[in-house]
């Protein structure tokens, strides 16, 4: 029988490879922690903070002092928040109302009667 060869004990590794191994380690756990914060960040940290969520608190807050601002976002929050045919007929009458408003340069203030139009869209929406 051929004579068996003895063990070696295991190779002594050098000082800095120690601290390049754990360091690797390290730097990839912060690479993960960073990716995951940023994945957390994208699709989880705005949810319930988009405008477009709620538009009908949107409606609620605008401005009437730009009259020219004014009849373009309520004719954008506007279109998110119908879902019936009496909120359709009401809010095409007021778009119909606020066209001159829009597409010019210089605008007058809001009339009475399309705040008024305005405050029946929002009564009509808040039932």
């Amino acid at each position: 029988m051929e004579e068996l060869k003895d063990i070696k004990p295991p190779l002594e590794l050098p000082f800095l490879s120690y601290f390049v191994y754990w360091g690797a380690i390290v730097i990839f756990t912060l690479i993960c922690i960073y990716a995951l914060f940023y994945l957390f960040k994208k699709y989880y940290h705005n949810v319930g903070k988009n405008s477009e969520i709620n538009p009908l608190k949107r409606l609620k807050t605008l401005d009437m002092s730009s009259s020219k601002e004014f009849a373009y976002s309520v004719t954008h929050y506007g279109k998110l928040v119908l879902d019936s045919k009496e909120k359709e007929e009401i809010f095409n009458e007021l778009k119909i109302d606020l066209e001159k408003y829009k597409y010019q340069k210089r605008v007058e203030p809001l009339d009475e009667k399309s705040k008024e139009i305005f405050y029946k869209f929002i009564k009509q929406l808040e039932l």
